[in-house]
């Protein structure tokens, strides 16, 4: 029933930590402190302590969780702000 359930979409998935990636909470803390350094004045090295990892370790399990670089998911962010700002700027 759990393969079916899966399979045929009758049942919410469960996110469970990517083997190799970041726990949730890490996921999480990450990326609450890269929104809030969009300038990019923050180091890999600050981001790992404040994961409890090292900064090699952390660079890969950040890699593993979201597809991507930290520095390159920082660099999304500021797309997409900048997206937000455009669209929401009068320009008249």
């Amino acid at each position: 029933v759990g393969r079916l359930s899966a399979q045929f979409g009758t049942e919410t998935p469960r996110h469970a930590p990517v083997r190799g990636g970041l726990a949730p909470w890490q996921e999480r803390r990450a990326k609450e402190i890269l929104l809030a350094h969009l300038d990019g004045s923050i180091s890999l090295e600050r981001l790992a302590a404040e994961c409890r990892l090292s900064r090699s370790h952390f660079a890969r399990a950040f890699k593993v969780s979201t597809g991507m670089s930290p520095l390159r998911w920082l660099n999304a962010q500021r797309i997409e702000r900048a997206k937000t700002l455009l669209l929401n700027t009068a320009l008249g």
